[in-house]
């Protein structure tokens, strides 16, 4: 009988043991998480790019019933630089992202990445994003046949003999040269062109005068 309560006794302590070690191997260190954020075409930091932390579950079959948690976020200093405060060192993604800016003048679009960190390595992570601008087109039929004359670029279209107006393009990838296809449709047949390789800024408002 003694042998046998020993016996549970063990049972229990060991029982209780395990529960410690899981309970004190999840109880992580806080860390910190830095790194840079730069641009992917000019290798240039960028300022003011949100870059948030996450703890994302490996695919199983156990991971369908678990969420992935968002740990926090901050925003890039002058220099492209970035600290997160990582509270039980539980985060494994860090992802930078600016969706858009807007002024009066232009538009810039930015799409970034999501990358896969270590717990015990997460300084001098380095993300890149790539920017995208609208080009400003500043449009003039110095070649009219009739008001029947069409200009047609993406889901812009303008009609009329007299046509001077403004249009933002489609986003592109910034800090390259792009093509531009447009059509042009007079006395009933439309003809396709493209523009010259146009430099897209992400810093200023690209400007092109397109005479048709």
């Amino acid at each position: 009988m003694k042998l046998k309560k020993l016996h549970l006794n063990s049972i229990k302590q060991f029982a209780l043991l395990l529960l410690l070690l899981i309970f004190f191997s999840n109880c992580k260190k806080d860390t910190e998480v830095s790194g840079v954020v730069l641009d992917s075409i000019t290798k240039k930091p960028l300022e003011g790019i949100e870059v948030r932390l996450y703890h994302f579950h490996e695919a199983s079959f156990a991971s369908i019933f678990l969420h992935d948690k968002f740990l926090g976020k901050t925003i890039t200093n002058a220099d492209g630089t970035f600290y997160i405060k990582d509270y039980n060192g539980k985060a494994n993604h860090v992802h930078a992202k600016w969706d858009w800016t807007s002024s009066s003048e232009y538009t810039n679009i930015t799409t970034g990445e999501s990358q896969r960190i270590d717990n015990a390595k997460g300084n001098n992570v380095e993300l890149y994003v790539t920017q995208e601008s609208k080009v400003l087109f500043k449009n003039r039929n110095v070649n009219p046949y009739d008001n029947n004359d069409l200009f047609k670029m993406n889901e812009d279209v303008f009609a009329g003999s007299n046509v001077n107006t403004s249009f933002f393009s489609e986003p592109r990838s910034a800090n390259t040269d792009a093509y531009f296809l447009y059509y042009v449709t007079r006395n009933g047949v439309e003809t396709g062109y493209w523009t010259p390789l146009i430099y897209v800024s992400s810093d200023t408002t690209t400007i092109y005068e397109l005479d048709y």
